[in-house]
């Protein structure tokens, strides 16, 4: 069996990277790694001094709280591989004792599980409820899922070879692959395509090439509002089906259809971001445009009859359009037109002055008669795997998508937007994960470790001559006799969960190594997380969603759940384990369980004991004859360190006022200030099993204040608000639409 990681080794490696981390992020004099505004008695708001999150001063941020999950060390050495046993291996003779039978398991919650009908569930405003999946009066937790519960727990204890990976998965963290039409400044080049047939990771799919021009936001503005419309409601949305609309080449037509008079296809961004240009370089490395003179700007303003400052004195922070970046000579304050579509003034209270500031151009296309391009799987699916967590996660027929050019102008990849996935901070999960621990149904050597010797395997389908075998070990349903009369507790509105982003550097992995097997903790028993009233969201103006608006969010749902210190059973059946098996398969059944959903937010703790272990013949086993395995004693103390309770186990919740008292939300936000790959001075990582500190900070991180302990929640209502990126979390409106898109054909 693996030999493994020793505890006192691994604190002594934390301890000397924590101190080697401390001494190189020494914050030093002027250095600006991140900025926040405060209020001041005069109504203006000054630099916050600076904050580095190294492993020191982040201390200072208060907050504390414990990530919902953390990681047990993959194995230092590769699991022992064999050919599988038979499921009849004790019928071939052999002197090796062999054990068939039935594990009799009592299971008991310690916090409330959460196991669904989800076939069984009904509209609440817009979202919906779901039962507790029954049998009569029985709660049930069917057989399948605890399968996958115990394989992935006897992986983890045994250091083995993973049960399943998704060959198309990446990890991304952020847009970090920078393309443009010319290919200028290190940039890749690319164009338009228009889908054709879509392709997945099985399939080919087809493209059209054409022509790409790119058009200013000012000139798409007069073209939209000449003809009654937004530009910014035109705008994709995520989880809903791309409205393209259509012009000429003058952009004086605009059409909902395709037609010979209208023929450019418009490609709108989903999300408009704005540059600012002072340190703007040019190709000889100085400055590419003046310093913005303040004079001019009063002057252009009066001419234009703009007010620079509001009814208290302070300065306007909103966009002033002008017709040149280096020579000004007129303004509007207004939706921007064809002369002052480009470039506009914005006041940067920091800096105490107006800069320069653009949001870059959009594009059209305009399909040419050539034959439809095809495109491989491969890169059908690498688009799927860079963009799971994105807005648009599936492409369809009729949509424009960008591709990403060698030098021979093939397509290297399929992007939804000219700043895409896949660069320098981008991994294929495959690539990172060691070789020793790929599922051994993609092996093809027919070889297997010992957990999926006990489960059974199906060869992948890329996999030739590949072996075929059934399972040796079958759970039952786990059931909890009547629980349905009085052990439920109905109603209970849900914390939202976010989707899982192993994309995140800080979290998931060291650059370019993986931390190991996913574990989710437990809480304390008073704390409830689950609940929305502990773990709540923003609504989109900023403020807090009380329990009375809980129904206006998609994001979460209503459930039954099973009560604390419910008792149920079920059995596990066995055949022709060898000794080393079946201590395998006990030692998992004598740590604690995750089961059921919502195991991020703390449910589905439960106790497992074994009553009795029945032979073919109805003998008792003798348990206590069977030796423990060897070499997974330091891994089942790892699992059982990370499963006690621990206090504030939370998802990040922050929340950010900027300088015109608007407001970014979501759990996102704590990522982007704490935990950004691109600010190397101040990222916090998640502490390994073994650190003696494994909190991390900031939970309610606002406007660069620091908090201190206990945990206090943020009251957004005193801050204003301002449009958010589109929600990328799965709900159950997104995943419905997803089905109709792809039942639809959305553009066929």
């Amino acid at each position: 069996m693996v030999r493994d990681i020793n505890p006192a080794k691994l604190r002594a490696m934390a301890a000397r990277n924590a101190e080697a981390s401390k001494k190189a992020n020494t914050p030093q004099h002027g250095n600006r790694s991140q900025q926040s505004d405060r209020p001041q008695n005069n109504g203006r708001r000054d630099s916050y001094k600076d904050n580095f999150q190294t492993d020191e001063s982040v201390k200072d941020l208060g907050g504390k709280f414990y990530n919902p999950y953390t990681f047990i060390p993959f194995p230092k050495r590769a699991p022992e591989r064999h050919e599988p046993s038979l499921l009849t291996a004790d019928e071939n003779g052999s002197s090796e004792k062999r054990y068939t039978g039935v594990l009799n398991l009592s299971v008991k919650t310690v916090s409330p599980l959460l196991s669904m009908d989800v076939e069984n569930k009904k509209p609440e405003g817009t979202h919906f409820k779901y039962r507790a999946l029954t049998i009569g009066n029985d709660v049930i937790v069917p057989a399948t899922s605890v399968r996958g519960s115990l394989r992935t727990l006897m992986t983890i204890l045994n250091g083995g070879t993973l049960g399943y990976m998704d060959k198309n998965m990446w990890l991304c963290q952020g847009r970090d692959s920078s393309m443009n039409l010319v290919g200028k400044n290190g940039a890749k080049k690319t164009e338009l395509a228009e889908v054709v047939e879509a392709g997945d990771s099985f399939h080919d799919g087809t493209i059209q090439r054409g022509e790409t021009r790119m058009v200013s936001l000012g000139a798409l503005n007069d073209l939209f509002r000449k003809n009654g419309k937004d530009l910014d409601e035109c705008r994709p949305q995520s989880g809903h089906s791309v409205k393209y609309c259509y012009t000429n080449e003058q952009m004086s037509k605009l059409s909902a259809v395709y037609s010979n008079e209208t023929p450019w296809k418009i490609k709108l961004s989903g999300k408009r971001i704005a540059h600012n240009l002072t340190e703007a370089k040019n190709a000889d490395g100085g400055l590419a445009f003046p310093e913005v003179d303040q004079d001019l700007v009063k002057k252009l303003a009066a001419a234009a009859g703009i007010s620079l400052s509001d009814d208290r004195g302070n300065p306007v922070s909103d966009e002033l359009w002008v017709d040149s970046p280096t020579e000004m000579t007129s303004m509007k304050g207004i939706c921007p037109d064809r002369e002052h579509g480009r470039y506009f003034l914005k006041f940067n209270r920091n800096n105490d002055r107006f800069e320069l500031n653009t949001y870059g151009q959009e594009a059209i296309f305009k399909k040419n008669n050539s034959a439809p391009e095809k495109v491989s799987a491969e890169k059908w699916g690498d688009y799927v795997g860079q963009n799971a967590n994105g807005a648009h996660s599936n492409l369809f027929s009729g949509d424009l998508v960008w591709l990403e050019l060698g030098e021979d102008r093939s397509v290297q990849s399929l992007q939804w937007a000219r700043w895409g996935h896949g660069g320098n901070k981008s991994r294929r999960f495959r690539d990172l994960l060691p070789k020793s621990l790929v599922p051994d149904s993609m092996n093809g050597d027919n070889q297997v470790d010992a957990v999926t010797d006990l489960f059974g395997m199906v060869p992948d389908k890329d996999v030739k001559n590949g072996l075929s075998f059934a399972a040796r070990i079958r759970c039952h349903n786990l059931v909890f006799e009547n629980a349905a009369v009085n052990g439920l507790d109905k109603s209970i509105q849900l914390a939202p969960m976010g989707q899982p982003h192993p994309g995140c550097i800080a979290f998931y992995r060291k650059e370019d190594v993986l931390n190991g097997y996913k574990v989710y903790r437990n809480a304390k028993d008073d704390e409830k997380p689950w609940l929305y009233s502990v773990q709540g969201i923003f609504d989109d103006q900023g403020r807090d969603m009380d329990n009375a608006k809980f129904d206006k969010s998609q994001q979460v749902k209503t459930v039954d759940l099973l009560k604390v210190g419910q008792k149920g059973r079920m059995k596990i059946s066995f055949r022709a384990l060898n000794g080393a098996e079946l201590s395998l398969l006990l030692t998992a059944c004598r740590v604690d369980w995750k089961l059921g959903g919502g195991k991020p937010l703390g449910l589905g703790h439960c106790k497992v004991s074994v009553k009795s272990a029945i032979d073919e013949n109805g003998e008792d086993i003798d348990l206590t004859a069977i030796d423990s395995l060897d070499g997974i004693a330091e891994r089942v103390e790892l699992y059982n360190k990370s499963q006690e309770p621990v206090k504030n186990m939370r998802y990040p919740r922050a929340v950010e006022s900027s300088r015109n008292h608007s407001v970014s939300r979501s759990g996102l936000q704590w990522f982007m200030r704490h935990a950004s790959p691109s600010k190397k001075g101040n990222r916090q990582v998640l502490p390994s099993i073994v650190d003696e500190d494994q909190q991390l900070r900031g939970y309610d991180y606002k406007n660069g204040k620091k908090k201190n302990d206990p945990l206090e929640p943020f009251n957004p209502r005193e801050s204003g608000s301002r449009p958010h990126g589109p929600n990328t979390s799965p709900n159950a409106d997104s995943r419905q639409q997803g089905r109709e898109s792809r039942n639809k054909g959305w553009g066929r």
